[in-house]
């Protein structure tokens, strides 16, 4: 299962999408790139679907930090 429903904590909600935010990616562009739908992306960004840690290596693997969809996993350094 790629996606885990429950809600989530404010800094892992919104991880998603200020790295979207912050390197000028559409919702779809980000969809496109990791292999999923555009719903999937706006549902992780709402909080309302948890990626599970394989879709985040998925999303490591174009180009995307995996600690973007999991920083529960993969903290970013400094904040661990």
């Amino acid at each position: 299962m790629l996606c885990d429903t429950l809600r989530i904590g404010m800094e892992q909600k919104h991880a998603l999408k200020t790295y979207r935010e912050q390197n000028n990616l559409s919702r779809t562009e980000v969809a496109k790139r990791i292999g999923i739908t555009l719903g999937m992306v706006a549902h992780i960004e709402n909080g309302v679907r948890k990626p599970s840690p394989e879709l985040a290596l998925k999303a490591e693997s174009v180009g995307i930090p995996k600690n973007v969809l999991r920083p529960d996993l993969w903290p970013v350094e400094g904040q661990a």
